[in-house]
């Protein structure tokens, strides 16, 4: 044993002694620890670099749909859009409200249609026929999308003051109604229940549309 000792504490000597295996020992330590550390900080900056890219991924695509969608106009096309579609707005409600009483689905509007609905309907005419021609005078300078929702909700409009001519017997009370007849105005009434939702559905079209665009001062 007391040879053993005696080699090893002679290779130690050979090496500068025991401070300095000491020395190696930490430094191999510390190294190892380095390295340990490193990799586990790498493998942290490499996750979230991989996240910052995904957001940023994200952000780019959203940037680039919203770029898609915006218009480019000039003040001068913005304000005459605007202006004919406010317009043709004022018109459609007028035409809606004044279809509305020709087939009215409210017991208070039906008790003031007594008596009065042809009157009712010649309003109606009018409004719808006004709102026709400033709708089809404009149509080269709104897009086909609310060109075409504007002209169904004039067609619904349409056939309301279709079916009143459609039934006569209805209309005068001269004799009892034809089944056919009773179909009309059951389906006029029930065109009368779509004119809020289409209205409000181009109402909607329509703040979409322009908040889609950049006017160019």
């Amino acid at each position: 044993m007391s040879e053993l000792w005696q080699t090893v504490l002679g290779i130690i000597a050979s090496v500068g002694g025991a401070s300095v295996l000491i020395g190696a020992v930490v430094k191999f330590s510390a190294n190892r620890l380095v390295d340990l550390l490193s990799q586990k900080y790498q493998a942290k900056l490499d996750q979230e670099l991989e996240t910052f890219k995904g957001e940023l991924d994200k952000q780019m695509e959203s940037f680039r749909v919203k770029a898609d969608k915006t218009r480019y106009v000039s003040k001068v096309r913005f304000d005459t859009e605007f202006s004919l579609c406010r317009e043709l707005m004022a018109a459609a409600h007028t035409m809606v409200n004044d279809t509305y009483f020709v087939y009215p689905t409210r017991t208070l509007a039906l008790e003031s249609m007594q008596g009065n609905k042809e009157d009712k309907w010649g309003t109606a005419t009018t409004s719808a026929n006004h709102f026709l021609l400033l709708l089809r005078q404009n149509a080269p300078f709104i897009s086909k999308e609310i060109y075409h929702a504007f002209l169904d909700l004039h067609d619904v409009c349409r056939a309301n003051l279709d079916a009143y001519l459609e039934t006569p017997c209805l209309r005068h009370m001269s004799q009892e109604a034809p089944n056919h007849e009773l179909l009309r105005e059951t389906e006029a009434y029930q065109r009368t229940r779509e004119f809020e939702p289409r209205l409000n559905a181009i109402i909607e079209m329509l703040r979409e549309h322009f908040a889609q665009m950049d006017v160019n001062e």
